[in-house]
């Protein structure tokens, strides 16, 4: 999984814009969800993999902006 976890890391590092910033921050985070042993790790691990996959899709996407 470590090789796994850097891989997706450095994939956007070099087209990443200012905008994305925040979410590769968040993304590199996300790994501090793996937690546990043993069925509580493995339930931890499923939502680590569902966060990353919601993070890289938002990677590249416009950032939505507050209403005035």
């Amino acid at each position: 999984m470590p090789g796994e976890y850097s891989a997706m890391i450095f994939r956007h590092l070099d087209e990443a814009k200012p905008q994305d910033w925040p979410r590769l921050v968040a993304l590199a985070k996300s790994a501090e969800l793996i937690r546990g042993y043993g069925h509580i790790k493995e339930a931890n691990v499923a939502k680590f993999h569902g966060e990353c996959v919601r993070l890289e899709a938002a990677i590249g996407q416009p950032v939505a902006q507050a209403a005035e």
